[in-house]
């Protein structure tokens, strides 16, 4: 099925160039000559992405991905800015935000449909969010529908949000921060079993297995949570669409789960430390994340002498910028080449 892109351009002839590529490459366009004009279009149907210049005449960029933030209707749809700006305080306004990518004009073609590729791919791949499993109307209806009544919960860095053994009471979906479940195994050596950052639920699994929670889950910043009650999670989950919805969840995460591990397998420390660092990365809304290099060195099957070299070396490169624990990505798009090339 045809995905839908909306363009977001108040310079008439290159929002009809932009349109008329994507269509040829075979994706369903609407424009839209300001932020006011896309919104409206964006109230009657859900696109599948946004490609917005930040510079409108009136509400800018920045103004518009702020306001569809805000809503969890349109909080999840991809974003993508044009600029003829360039420059690292651009962007860091752009990724606080929550913009996805960045064209910085002028643009290629292929860049542009790269850009928009990848988007897409991201959806079908299940990477970092529930964007993954299913289109972005469905999504976002059952997202409200499980958000309605909820109550809204804090954890501090490093507060447990819950235990082993525990019964679960609720579910818990992330509106800020991120939280790592882990294991401690009989000697008290931890194995990260996982992050989940803004957009996804934590601690479904237990309730949809019927037993308690068989690991830790824990803030690594701090947090916001709506925390959805058992019984309205329970009376949800018979629903057609949010079964589906985590049914997928489920079985993406077993094939995540795959995945690490032939990698652990076959792959280098290297390429393993590139990949989660951008999953870690993307889980903090692209801000630096803090992070001890021990719990780096097992999230990513390696010591920790030999993390410190390879996190030397990305720094050396350029690929991360290190400040204390911090660790901020400055062009995440370089550090996927990378991994590609691997």
């Amino acid at each position: 099925m045809s995905k839908h892109i909306l363009v977001i351009e108040d310079e008439p002839v290159l929002r009809e160039n932009i349109s008329e590529l994507l269509m040829m490459a075979g994706y369903i366009v609407v424009q839209a000559d300001g932020a006011e004009n896309g919104m409206k279009i964006i109230n009657q149907q859900f696109p599948d992405l946004i490609i917005c210049d930040i510079m409108l005449t009136g509400t800018n960029g920045f103004s518009l991905l702020h306001l569809l933030k805000k809503h969890p209707e349109t909080s999840l749809i991809p974003f993508i800015f044009m600029t003829a700006k360039s420059g690292r305080d651009i962007m860091r306004k752009g990724m606080e935000l929550g913009a996805d990518d960045f064209l910085f004009k002028p643009f290629e073609n292929i860049q542009l449909l790269k850009a928009v590729e990848m988007r897409l791919l991201k959806l079908q791949q299940n990477e970092h969010n529930l964007l993954a499993v299913h289109d972005t109307k469905t999504l976002t209806t059952v997202v409200r529908r499980m958000l309605e009544n909820s109550s809204e919960i804090s954890r501090s860095k490093n507060e447990v949000l819950y235990r082993p053994d525990q019964i679960p009471t609720g579910v818990y979906y992330m509106e800020k921060g991120s939280i790592k479940t882990y294991l401690i195994n009989r000697k008290g050596k931890i194995y990260t079993t996982g992050i989940a950052g803004v957009g996804q639920f934590v601690g479904y699994r237990a309730i949809i297995e019927n037993r308690g929670y068989d690991q830790f889950a824990e803030a690594m910043t701090d947090c916001v949570l709506k925390k959805i009650s058992l019984d309205k999670f329970k009376k949800e989950i018979n629903d057609p669409a949010t079964a589906s919805v985590f049914l997928n969840i489920l079985s993406n995460g077993l094939t995540k789960k795959n995945h690490e591990l032939l990698e652990m397998a076959y792959e280098s420390v290297s390429y393993r430390l590139a990949v989660r660092l951008l999953e870690i990365f993307h889980a903090h809304q692209n801000e630096p994340f803090e992070i001890s290099r021990v719990a780096l060195a097992e999230i990513i099957g390696t010591s920790t002498e030999t993390l410190v070299r390879s996190i030397r070396n990305f720094s050396d490169q350029k690929l991360i910028e290190l400040s204390g624990k911090k660790i901020f990505i400055p062009d995440p798009q370089r550090l996927k080449r990378i991994i590609r090339n691997y």
